[in-house]
C-alpha cells in the first residue's frame, strides 16, 4: 500500500476537488491517503491534521495581515522545518499540494523545499502561481506584459503595495530550479500556464476532476421542486448569486429584467449570497426568485434536482465545479465562449456556449424554454452520456494515481544517477 499525503489550506471547503473525497476510492486503488491542513481541522478524521499547532488563529492572521501590507505574499511562516518532519510528510510516498496560497500559513518557498526531497504533484486550482498577486488575471493587460505594474491591487488576493513584477519572478525562479508535476484540471489552465512568461519549465498535466455519480446525479422524484413549492411545467434557472468579479454576475443581472419576454412560467434560484438581485428588482419582478443562500451538500443536491439550466458565466474559471455538477444532473449550462467552462459545455451542448452578452444569454434561455420533449430529453442524454464517459470520480483517480506512480518512478531514477 503506498500513501500520498495531501497539504490544503483547510479541511471545510472544496473537499470534492482537494482530496478529502477522493480517500476512499484511492484506498480501492492501494493507496492510503493524509491529509495536512494550515487552519485548525474541523474533522476529528485521524487522517486529517494540522500542520503545526503553532498555526493558530491569531499567528496566521498576523502573517497574513504583514503579507498583504508588504505586497509579499506567502513569505513569512517559519514553520516549514517542523512541517517536514510531520509523520505523514516522512511516511508518504509522494505529495500532493492543493490549495497553498491563500496566506499566513504556509511560505511559498517550503513547497519546493519539500519537493526537492519527495515527489510531489500540485493542483493549481487558480491562476495565482503565475500572476503577481492575483488569482485571476482575467483580461488584465498587465499579465501579458509579465504583471510589469499591477492596475488591480484590490483584487483577490488584494495587496497593499505593488510588488507585483518581483513576486512574478520570485514564483517563476522556483519553478525553474525545482519541477513538481502541476496538474491542472482543463487545458484552458493548461494555455494560461504555457503562455505565462517565466514557466516554460512547467511540467503541465491535464486530467479533469471527477465526481461521485453515485451521489451526484438525477433523481426522477420530483419532490426537490415540492420543497420549494415549484411546478413542473416552470423553466427554472439557477446560478450562484455572488459579487465576486470572476463570477460575471453583472450579465445576469442585465438579462433576468428581460425574461419577460420568454413566454412561459420562470423560476429562478440561486445560492451562496443573498441580497444580490435587489438592486435590479424591488417588490416585482417578471419571475418568481427563490434565494436559498450558502448551503450545505444535501442542499446543494437539491437545488440541482430542481433547475432546468445552470447559468455558468464566469469570465475567468479555471474549472468550473457547480457546472460539472449540474451537468451530473442532465442540466443544460450556459458558458462563455473561451472559458473553461466552455471545454465541458461544447462536449454536449455546443448550442450553450455563447458570447458574452445579455441578448446572447436570452437567446440560450429561449431556446430552452421552446424545446420539445423529446429535443429536451436528447439534449439531456447527451449530457449525461459526456459526464458518465469522462467525468467519473473512478476515472479520475485512475489517471490521477498513474501520475503519482509516474513521478515516483522518474524520482528514483533521478536519485539512482
Amino acid at each position: 500500500m503506498k500513501r500520498v499525503t495531501f497539504l490544503n489550506s483547510n479541511d471545510k471547503m472544496g473537499q470534492r476537488f482537494s482530496g478529502i473525497d477522493w480517500f476512499p476510492k484511492l484506498l480501492d486503488a492501494g493507496w492510503d491517503s493524509r491529509m495536512l491542513v494550515g487552519h485548525r481541522p474541523a474533522s476529528l478524521d485521524p487522517r486529517i491534521a494540522q500542520t503545526t499547532r503553532l498555526n493558530s488563529p491569531g499567528v496566521i492572521s498576523t502573517f497574513r495581515a504583514i503579507e498583504i501590507y508588504r505586497g509579499k505574499q506567502n513569505s513569512l511562516s517559519p514553520f516549514g522545518r517542523i512541517i517536514e518532519k510531520h509523520e505523514f510528510i516522512e511516511n508518504a510516498d509522494i505529495l500532493h499540494f492543493q490549495v497553498m496560497h491563500d496566506l499566513g500559513w504556509f511560505k511559498h518557498e517550503d513547497i519546493f523545499k519539500f519537493a526537492k526531497n519527495k515527489p510531489s504533484v500540485w493542483t493549481w486550482h487558480d491562476a495565482w502561481n503565475v500572476t503577481g498577486h492575483c488569482i485571476q488575471p482575467l483580461d488584465c493587460e498587465q499579465f501579458e506584459k509579465n504583471c510589469r505594474t499591477c492596475p488591480h491591487l484590490d483584487w483577490d488576493l488584494p495587496i497593499a503595495v505593488d510588488r507585483a513584477l518581483s513576486e512574478k519572478r520570485r514564483k517563476s525562479e522556483l519553478m525553474k530550479q525545482v519541477h513538481p508535476s502541476i496538474h491542472v484540471s482543463t487545458f484552458w489552465m493548461k494555455n494560461l500556464v504555457e503562455k505565462s512568461p517565466g514557466f516554460e519549465s512547467a511540467q503541465v498535466e491535464v486530467i479533469p476532476f471527477g465526481l461521485d455519480l453515485d451521489k451526484y446525479k438525477r433523481r426522477e422524484d420530483k419532490d426537490s421542486r415540492k420543497k420549494y413549492g415549484i411546478s413542473e411545467s416552470a423553466l427554472v434557472i439557477g446560478f450562484r448569486s455572488t459579487s465576486w468579479n470572476v463570477k460575471n454576475l453583472d450579465l445576469i443581472l442585465q438579462t433576468l429584467p428581460n425574461l419577460s419576454r420568454i413566454n412561459t412560467e420562470i423560476v429562478v434560484i440561486t445560492v451562496d449570497q443573498i441580497g444580490n438581485l435587489d438592486r435590479i428588482f424591488d417588490s416585482h419582478s417578471p419571475f418568481r426568485l427563490i434565494e436559498l443562500g450558502w448551503v450545505d451538500e444535501p442542499g446543494l443536491l437539491d437545488f440541482y434536482n430542481c433547475l432546468d439550466v445552470l447559468l455558468a458565466v464566469s469570465t475567468g474559471e479555471s474549472f468550473g465545479f457547480m457546472p460539472l455538477e449540474a451537468s451530473a444532473f442532465g442540466v443544460s449550462v450556459i458558458c462563455l465562449k473561451g472559458t473553461a467552462i466552455a471545454e465541458l459545455v461544447s462536449k454536449s451542448e455546443p448550442d450553450m456556449v455563447i458570447s458574452n452578452s445579455s441578448d446572447s444569454l436570452l437567446t440560450s434561455l429561449r431556446i430552452l424554454s421552446e424545446e420539445s420533449e423529446t429535443d429536451r430529453a436528447l439534449r439531456t442524454r447527451k449530457i449525461l452520456e459526456t459526464i458518465q464517459k469522462e467525468y467519473s470520480l473512478d476515472l479520475f483517480v485512475t489517471r490521477l494515481t498513474k501520475l503519482y506512480n509516474d513521478q515516483i518512478e522518474k524520482w528514483g531514477k533521478h536519485v539512482r544517477q
